[in-house]
């Protein structure tokens, strides 16, 4: 009896060997697809990348953000490109505000990365831009799988939102303090861009330590206030802040004559002798300057 089951269990071996050997093994028949990695957003909804180029000092004339893109179908043994395209009717971008740069999916690897191009004009001061784009085929991939499903939810495969401007929070000195707005006036982001530009200052010089101001609140029994201007004092002491007025004045003079052009990279007219425009269209102005004077 023993034999007898023996001898069956090799010929069950045998035959399975056989039956699953060589081209009866189940492969992927379909076409080769491409697909946005899965989004952590709600079902049926596109994914969603928010960028600003409000907190570069000095501004970026452009930077290049990266999208995961998945592959649906066979591994290759070469790189193949993967193709995008914007949705104009659903977007508020122009053509000169997104350049799509060459992205491929890696020889024998599932997962690719598109890689956006976003251009730094000057309405990105005080407008956000939105781009809907959509993966579209080329002679590598199809892209016909509007949703898939994961986990038993649906979620948008083929199209994805990007959302960008150069706006940036107020530095928290200037917020919360009042020596800032004596010396340097109403906030704007394009002020602080050009007192970054001017002076050599960062955006860290105008922000404080929350940790640091809680902590000597308490000590001093003193308030939010007074404890940011002190801050601000350690950074423009005394007679330090007049010299910085002074310079600012001087460069507002000197452009106003057309000798001196705007710096590179920062926001603004790039012709010299034109008035500096703040975002409200008024002239720049800081303590003891308006349009180009300085008294």
């Amino acid at each position: 009896m023993k034999n007898i089951i023996g001898k069956l269990s090799i010929g069950a071996l045998l035959f399975c060997a056989a039956a699953c050997s060589g081209d009866d093994l189940p492969v992927y028949e379909d076409v080769d697809r491409v697909l946005f990695s899965w989004p952590t957003t709600s079902p049926v909804s596109p994914n969603t990348t928010r960028f600003s180029f409000g907190y570069d000092i000095p501004m970026k004339p452009d930077s290049i953000i990266s999208v995961g893109v998945r592959l649906m179908g066979r591994f290759s043994d070469q790189d193949r490109p993967i193709k995008a395209e914007v949705i104009w009717a659903e977007s508020s971008v122009t053509p000169e505000d997104i350049e799509f740069l060459p992205s491929v999916i890696r020889a024998k690897s599932r997962n690719g990365t598109l890689y956006v191009k976003l251009k730094n004009t000057d309405k990105l001061l005080t407008k956000t831009l939105q781009a809907k784009i959509r993966l579209a085929p080329n002679e590598y991939f199809h892209v016909d799988r509007n949703t898939y499903q994961v986990g038993g939810s649906t979620y948008a495969a083929l199209e994805y939102n990007i959302e960008f401007d150069a706006k940036a929070d107020m530095p928290n000195m200037w917020k919360d303090g009042t020596v800032l707005t004596t010396y340097f006036r109403t906030y704007s982001k394009k002020k602080e861009l050009w007192i970054y530009h001017v002076t050599g200052f960062t955006r860290e010089n105008f922000t404080y330590d929350p940790v640091e101001v809680q902590a000597a609140m308490q000590q001093n029994q003193s308030s939010l206030q007074t404890e940011v201007n002190n801050q601000i004092n350690k950074v423009l002491p005394g007679d330090y802040i007049y010299g910085v007025l002074s310079q600012l004045g001087r460069w507002l003079k000197v452009y106003q004559e057309g000798t001196s052009l705007y710096p590179d990279g920062a926001p603004g007219s790039k012709k010299a002798g034109d008035p500096l425009l703040d975002e409200d269209g008024r002239p720049m102005e800081v303590m003891g300057s308006a349009a180009g004077s300085y008294n």
